[in-house]
């Protein structure tokens, strides 16, 4: 029997990820595939590490969103019905200056390494929503470091009716265009 993936989770080493409240599960698409929603907007890189600009600070930024990163994975294929999952990842508050910060670009190396060689394959489709002027710029500085299957997997949702295209409307949350509540972040 599967658990519930919403239980309140709490990690010493996590203090920083799951009070932020990026990452949530938000049930399966139309195909059985379960859903997850990243959001930009409630990550603060600046809150990651104990002392602020030291070389510690910075290692233990990278480290703890790499737990994040894992535990969230890990989370999904706990409760995938199939073996792959969809990611909404709601580009809402993001800036061009995130791309240029050495913390920033460390976590989205770090994150595209976790999830390509150890989790190859797990992918099934991201959709990027709400993607603001400047995104271009910054999607053309990740994009090569993607292989070129995981890259053909990612597409801009340039109107939210078009998640109706793969996750029923009673599914999807109200700020996508459904008619769900927010989900609770899992803790």
């Amino acid at each position: 029997m599967r658990s519930d993936p919403f239980v309140m989770y709490s990690d010493p080493l996590l203090l920083v990820s799951f009070p932020a409240g990026a990452w949530r599960i938000c049930g399966y698409t139309r195909d059985g595939y379960i859903i997850s929603n990243y959001k930009l907007s409630h990550w603060d890189p600046n809150a990651y590490g104990s002392s602020k600009n030291s070389k510690a600070s910075f290692e233990e930024a990278v480290d703890e969103y790499v737990r994040y990163v894992i535990f969230m994975l890990e989370l999904m294929i706990r409760e995938m019905k199939r073996p792959k999952f969809c990611l909404i990842f709601d580009l809402k508050g993001f800036s061009p200056s995130l791309v240029f910060r050495k913390n920033v670009r460390a976590m989205i190396v770090k994150l595209i390494y976790v999830a390509q060689a150890q989790y190859p394959e797990r992918l099934q489709k991201v959709m990027l929503v709400n993607a603001p002027m400047g995104f271009e710029s910054a999607w053309r500085l990740i994009k090569p470091i993607l292989d070129e299957k995981t890259a053909s997997k990612i597409g801009f949702c340039s109107k939210l009716s078009n998640l109706l295209d793969d996750i029923d409307r009673d599914v999807l949350a109200k700020d996508y265009g459904g008619t769900h509540d927010e989900y609770p972040l899992p803790k």
